[in-house]
């Protein structure tokens, strides 16, 4: 608010019959939106849910030396790894035999329960279902050498991926990296992402590289793609915690 004079005059604090002004009725909570997120791949069966079979069989291709991900992949420190969203584990197949250690987490209680019978017999996978909060409890601090996402944190809310993104400093040993696959798509930030190209959400590098720089962590890497003939629709990134 200005005053007359144009100078920024401070605003009135609330007395005792004056309440905080309360968000439009029609706003949601921020927390609805990300609860979409995490609802949409929620079923009661996931085992029969179209999405994860599709994508099952196409996750070679990520996987192959010459694609953009695997070539980031193998810059990391695998030695203790954890997967953030890990669906019913297609990439963890692919990721398993080349780490020491992997942590597959996921929100969903169906594709957790997917995973924890398909890695079974796997010993250094460990399987781990995670609340809405992007918390990872589970993991002691410093003690990762690098984090991975795919095909997953495209979709997710703003606030999600800053509450991951100070998980992932506390959870990262010094010089530990985290490689994830974000959107880039900066339009239509009061929607959902259901209403965008390839359900993209609200997200650009430049947030990404803000958002690592205030949790200890530096940009090393990055690679913008087209995706749904969206030029720069997706990105790889690579942060470094310093």
């Amino acid at each position: 608010m200005k005053s007359n004079t144009g100078e920024a005059a401070a605003e009135p604090m609330p007395g005792p019959s004056q309440a905080p002004m309360a968000p439009p009725a029609s706003s949601p909570p921020a927390s609805s939106y990300a609860n979409d997120v995490i609802n949409m791949w929620r079923t009661e069966d996931s085992k029969n849910y179209r999405y994860y079979s599709g994508v099952e069989d196409k996750a070679h291709i990520m996987w192959a030396h010459q694609s953009r991900f695997r070539q980031c992949f193998d810059e990391l420190d695998l030695e203790a790894v954890v997967e953030i969203a890990c669906g019913q584990g297609r990439h963890t197949a692919f990721a398993a035999p080349l780490c020491g250690t992997v942590w597959a987490t996921d929100t969903s209680v169906d594709a957790i329960a997917v995973c924890k019978e398909r890695f079974k017999d796997v010993p250094n996978v460990n399987i781990s279902l995670v609340a809405g909060d992007s918390a990872l409890p589970m993991i002691e601090d410093a003690s990762i050498t690098a984090v991975f996402s795919y095909d997953a944190m495209v979709h997710f809310e703003l606030l999600t991926i800053a509450s991951y993104m100070a998980e992932l400093s506390r959870i990262l040993r010094p010089g530990g990296r985290a490689l994830l696959h974000h959107s880039n798509y900066g339009d239509n930030p009061t929607g959902k992402f259901t209403a965008n190209p390839g359900w993209r959400n609200f997200m650009t590098f430049d947030i990404m590289r803000y958002l690592a720089s205030r949790n200890d962590m530096k940009v090393v890497k990055h690679i913008s793609f087209g995706r749904k003939k969206v030029p720069d629709l997706d990105a790889l990134t690579t942060f470094q915690r310093i």
